[in-house]
């Protein structure tokens, strides 16, 4: 009895740690028509989507030991001409995500499938919610891949995202208290404007987008959610002996 309730209580533990995980949540609200998104054409095993130059405004950290707040990443200065790409409520310039998807494995009606591969780094620096630099401009904050990835072709807002895994950069995660080991894993969603025909290549104007990370893994969750629910049904059984 003592062992069904002390696996129970460390089944209970388990979920409430991944629950807890950091979550990064990287946005751009400020600057829509800055950075492109594309999509090669070709068909399966040769198209892919890509976002270029995607500005990165803000970062809310949730869920870390230390440091839980809102930031504003700042980019390295001549990566925008003056004036394009701003912060709020600071004049000074944005981080920059550029991604590329695996290569294409289905196109269903009007949504393009990619399969894993490609790549997704995010570069710039810090600054805390006063306008203060707090980490130095990073060429790598994150780099990931894809685990899959999709893009919609809808007229007047035309949408890509994806799932995947990425690393962090040690400085960044230090700012949070996290282990230089951390694995992450993402999703990624932006948005397009302008009509795009399905499945044939394009480039157009980014409206919005961003990335949110978090150390906790789905599968993960669902494995520790399903012992918890195990370990409840047999505990319940013991004490209705």
């Amino acid at each position: 009895m003592r062992k069904l309730l002390l696996v129970f209580l460390v089944c209970t533990g388990l979920v409430g740690v991944a629950a807890a995980s950091p979550i990064f949540t990287f946005t751009d609200f400020a600057n829509p028509n800055i950075g492109t998104m594309s999509y090669t054409g070709g068909g399966n095993g040769v198209a892919t989507a890509s976002v270029t130059n995607m500005p990165i405004v803000s970062l809310q950290v949730t869920g870390a030991p230390i440091g839980n707040a809102l930031y504003f990443i700042d980019g390295l200065t001549g990566v925008y001409p003056p004036g394009t790409c701003t912060n709020i409520p600071f004049a000074v310039g944005c981080g920059v995500a550029n991604t590329t998807t695996g290569l294409q494995t289905s196109q269903v009606v009007t949504t393009a499938v990619f399969g894993p591969g490609g790549s997704l780094t995010l570069s710039g620096s810090v600054d805390n919610a006063g306008g203060v630099q707090i980490l130095p401009y990073q060429p790598i904050i994150f780099s990931g891949s894809y685990s899959s990835a999709s893009l919609n072709f809808v007229s007047g807002a035309i949408s890509m995202s994806g799932v995947g895994f990425d690393i962090k950069s040690a400085p960044f995660l230090a700012l949070f208290g996290l282990n230089p080991t951390t694995p992450f894993s993402f999703g990624f969603s932006a948005n397009a404007t302008g009509t795009a025909t399905p499945f044939n290549a394009f480039t157009a104007p980014l409206a919005s987008g961003g990335v949110v990370n978090t150390a906790a893994e789905p599968s993960a969750l669902l494995l520790l959610g399903a012992g918890l629910l195990a370990g409840a049904g047999v505990l319940r059984r013991k004490l209705l002996r």
